[in-house]
């Protein structure tokens, strides 16, 4: 997948880029956390998810430093995921079934995934919950040829638009209560190194 191949060198160009260019302005640390609750999940949708999320955060600049899972940080984005739920829905009409429209090449199946998660901040110093959410996702596709596999496409949708609302929510939450919790706490906003 090339797609897959460019987002990845993207991410280490933003990871690199901003560590030559020197301290940022932009605050704290963020250090970014995916994981499965206790029923656990496909570990190939998690390592997509976080490389998404973790792209999109870094291009936003709301946030000194993005870094993913490990210890440091000023701020923790934790993210637990439920194992997302896949399903195939038949869209052929009775009409269409008469007519034997699987036959002429368009596809008669919907592809739709939708999960559940987590979010929280917390502020590393102190292990305080700063903010939490729960919210929902959801993407299907309808292919438009019987050959295409719309389980593809939907998840890609999926993982995109999560991505970006979680990345959304994260950044609005580093404003002036968040930094003014860092300073009352005595932790500084650590410098890009």
């Amino acid at each position: 997948m090339p797609g897959r191949k460019i987002a990845a060198v993207l991410m280490a160009l933003t990871a690199i880029l901003p560590a030559a260019a020197g301290p940022s302005p932009a605050g704290p640390a963020l250090v970014v956390e995916v994981l499965y609750g206790p029923e656990g999940g496909p570990d190939r949708f998690r390592t997509d998810f976080e490389d998404e999320l973790l792209l999109n955060l870094r291009s936003r600049g709301c946030f000194g430093a993005i870094l993913a899972g490990g210890e440091g940080g000023d701020v923790l984005f934790r993210v637990v995921l439920e194992a997302p739920l896949e399903e195939e829905l038949n869209t052929l009409s009775l009409a269409g079934s008469i007519r034997n429209e699987d036959e002429m090449g368009t596809s008669s199946t919907t592809s739709s995934i939708r999960i559940h998660a987590d979010m929280e901040i917390v502020v590393t110093a102190s292990g305080e919950l700063f903010r939490s959410k729960r919210i929902r996702g959801q993407a299907s596709y309808r292919p438009t040829f019987a050959w295409e596999d719309g389980s593809v496409k939907s998840r890609d949708d999926l993982i995109r638009d999560f991505a970006a609302q979680m990345a959304g929510y994260a950044c609005k939450a580093n404003g002036k209560k968040l930094r003014k919790k860092l300073a009352g706490k005595g932790s500084e906003p650590s410098p890009i190194r």
